[in-house]
């Protein structure tokens, strides 16, 4: 038998309530079973599917981590990926507890150079690299592929380090009213929380304060960011988390993360998914575009477009170019919503003016959400307190793609309504007799946004 060495096994079944095939359908389960069979988990482990609950089939590659011990209990996380059927129940066996197996090694299309906290990675829809002070992305560059040609096009201005997550700080001075920005960018040398390496994924989470230079907070009272960008092999975005929490009492004029600043040029239109609930279900959405090539748009005014009329939540916004040039240089940069959530412990967080922006500033254009966000900064009496205990949390994902006037807005749409339908995933047989502790969240490509998607789709 081919896995005559492995002692254990944990079935998985998974399931899908979506019509179609989900091909290549990205899996991250949390394992529990008894240490005493955990001695090998980083070697041991191996992904099989199963033609019936007693019969292998084939082995995909996984990748294992976070193995966490706890007295009798060891629990870990195993990632891999297979394609799920609408209405059929999938049945994949992990199996462990194999002290003289090897780890294994699995071809991948990810790429990953540097390290510490300035890296480039590269699969094959995107190219991103990160600043070596801050571990912030520094550039992002997205494949096209005409024949047998691949070419990168890089989104992001020279020398631009992504902001990420900032806000506005706000302080009276002698009667009148100071503004200073801090943002991720400025961060030297975060902490790295964690950092996942394998053939499936790589992933880093940073943590920092975004502290302003004036003395009105205490030494443990600066709002405190935690970032996590996760790059996969084989899919076509970029998973990117904040969690921005405010200890104590903090005076601002905005608060804004999910923000993204590309090179004007690189592209033709802004363009957004609404979602109106006053519309019958059953009625095609209409797409809003901006027009924002400079080649048309020279002489406008910079600052925000559109005001605050673009919702907070947005199912999902895209930069777009819809030129051909001699590369054929039609692609497209989509930021898909995951899932957002601000909290107060006693009380309720701040909003203000909460919507999703558009900035223009000279050869950028820039997006975020700003759950707090103040137009008129020269008074104090527009200042806004966020209390303490205050967390925003935003998680999302950069989808890369070729653009075309048929086939981009369904292939987003189904992308997105993919993200935001989780699967359903069953371990068998339970652990019983002992105390599972509780799963800690991981930031994974699954959203809770699927009513975004109810109506028939967009146009």
């Amino acid at each position: 038998m081919r896995y005559s060495g492995w002692r254990y096994e944990q079935t998985l079944l998974i399931e899908s309530d979506s019509p179609g095939v989900r091909r290549a359908e990205f899996i991250d389960a949390r394992i529990a079973v008894r240490s005493d069979r955990a001695e090998n988990l980083k070697n041991d482990v191996r992904v099989v599917l199963k033609k019936e609950w007693n019969v292998f089939d084939r082995e995909v590659p996984c990748q294992v981590y976070a193995i966490t011990r706890n007295g009798d209990v060891t629990t870990f996380r195993v990632a891999f990926q297979v394609d799920v059927v609408g209405g059929e129940a999938l049945r994949v066996g992990v199996l462990y507890d194999n002290p003289s197996a090897e780890r294994p090694r699995y071809e991948s299309s990810l790429t990953l150079e540097g390290g510490d906290l300035g890296f480039a990675v590269d699969n094959l829809y995107y190219h991103v690299e990160t600043d070596a002070a801050s571990g912030q992305i520094s550039l992002l560059a997205t494949k096209t592929r005409r024949h047998e040609k691949t070419f990168n096009h890089v989104l992001t201005p020279e020398g631009c380090v992504q902001s990420g997550a900032s806000i506005v700080f706000a302080h009276e001075d002698g009667g009148g009213v100071v503004e200073e920005t801090i943002d991720a960018a400025a961060w030297r040398r975060p902490e790295i929380v964690r950092m996942e390496t394998g053939s499936l994924f790589f992933s880093i989470t940073r943590r920092g304060e975004l502290r302003p230079r004036h003395a009105s907070l205490s030494s443990s009272g600066a709002p405190r960011l935690e970032t996590t960008y996760k790059f996969f092999a084989d899919q076509p975005y970029v998973l990117v988390e904040s969690i921005l929490e405010f200890p104590s009492d903090t005076s601002v004029f905005a608060v804004r993360n999910g923000e993204l600043c590309v090179e004007t040029s690189m592209f033709s239109h802004y363009t957004f998914r609404p979602v109106s609930p006053s519309l019958p279900i059953t009625d095609i959405e209409e797409m809003g575009h901006v027009l924002i090539d400079p080649k048309y748009t020279q002489g406008l005014p910079e600052g925000v477009i559109l005001g605050s009329l673009l919702p907070y939540d947005l199912a999902w916004h895209a930069f777009i170019n819809i030129h051909k040039g001699p590369q054929r240089r039609q692609y497209a940069v989509t930021g898909i919503t995951l899932d957002a959530e601000q909290t107060c412990t006693g009380g309720e967080p701040a909003l203000y003016r909460a919507a999703t922006y558009l900035e223009r500033e000279g050869t950028r254009t820039r997006w975020y959400h700003a759950p707090v966000y103040v137009k008129s900064r020269t008074e104090p009496r527009n200042i806004i307190t966020v209390p303490a205990g205050s967390v925003y949390r935003r998680r999302e994902v950069l989808f890369f793609s070729e653009w075309d006037i048929e086939r981009w807005a369904p292939a987003v749409e189904k992308m997105g309504k993919r993200l935001n339908s989780p699967l359903v995933v069953k371990q068998y047989p339970p652990l019983l007799g002992v105390h599972v502790p509780p799963e800690s969240p991981e930031p994974l490509p699954v959203g809770c946004k699927r009513e975004a998607y109810l109506r028939a789709g967009v146009r």
